[in-house]
């Protein structure tokens, strides 16, 4: 088990496994971010630019238990106005459920590429960290 702290959420411990959950960061409380970006360009001689290699993204504590995660192409700006190649729940250890090994792109550009957390406002709509909101 890492370190961590532990944490309440509406006055209780947050147990996870029947044990304390011990977490760097509140998982009651709920930040869009970035967890990780690269540039990929199909074309490219090199395979690592070619293929992003996700495994590291894919144990515990990557991201906040109980909100979501999104593979987006967001344009140069960061604008979050690009394909999306899919996403998630993020489950009660931080685990991305359901994220790939790899993401290869297959365009001759340079393809800006992040791995989202987004978290529901009171309305439920999901917030990203784009700079349009998306």
């Amino acid at each position: 088990m890492s370190s961590g702290s532990v944490w309440l959420k509406n006055g209780k411990v947050i147990m996870r496994g029947g044990e304390v959950f011990l977490y760097p960061e509140c998982p009651c409380d709920c930040e869009p971010k970035v967890l990780g970006s690269k540039v990929l360009n199909g074309s490219s001689e090199n395979e690592e630019d070619r293929c992003w290699d996700l495994t590291p993204y894919q144990g515990n504590e990557v991201g906040t238990p109980g909100f979501h995660w999104r593979l987006i192409e967001v344009g140069e700006d960061g604008s979050c106005s690009g394909v999306n190649y899919g996403g998630g729940n993020i489950d009660e250890c931080g685990k991305l459920v359901g994220l790939q090994d790899e993401f290869c792109s297959s365009y001759s550009y340079d393809g800006y590429m992040e791995l989202q957390q987004g978290c529901p406002d009171e309305e439920g709509n999901i917030k990203w960290p784009c700079p349009d909101g998306e």
